[in-house]
């Protein structure tokens, strides 16, 4: 049975889509996120935002919504979907530290920091 993506993972692999490093051939995790390559990245979020999935599917679901319609609508301007234009509205106009200090909810416990850091 397929699950839907939670309207949390659609905001966070926005977020991970938009502020994405680039650099050596392929992307990085945003800079808030340090050294962290994406599988560490997408740890971080497992248990809250994996819906009963195994992790290898959560990350492979993640990973293409990042480089298929949401990255694509960052990098060239595709429409999004309606279901996630209907999820992005609001989200796409917050700033930066205002989606951080939502996607810091998301993680799993003790890994941020009362700063908004990660540890």
């Amino acid at each position: 049975m397929r699950i839907p993506r939670s309207s949390e993972l659609v905001k966070l692999i926005y977020f991970l889509a938009k502020y994405a490093r680039s650099g050596q051939g392929a992307s990085r995790p945003p800079e808030v996120f340090g050294d962290r390559n994406w599988r560490e990245v997408y740890e971080l979020f497992f248990d809250r935002l994996g819906d009963g999935r195994i992790f290898s599917k959560f990350r492979s679901i993640s990973e293409q919504l990042r480089r298929d319609n949401i990255g694509r609508h960052i990098n060239e301007g595709i429409p999004l979907l309606p279901r996630y234009q209907a999820i992005l509205s609001s989200w796409t106009v917050m700033t930066h530290d205002e989606q951080w200090a939502e996607i810091c909810q998301w993680m799993t416990e003790g890994v941020v920091q009362a700063t908004g850091r990660l540890r």
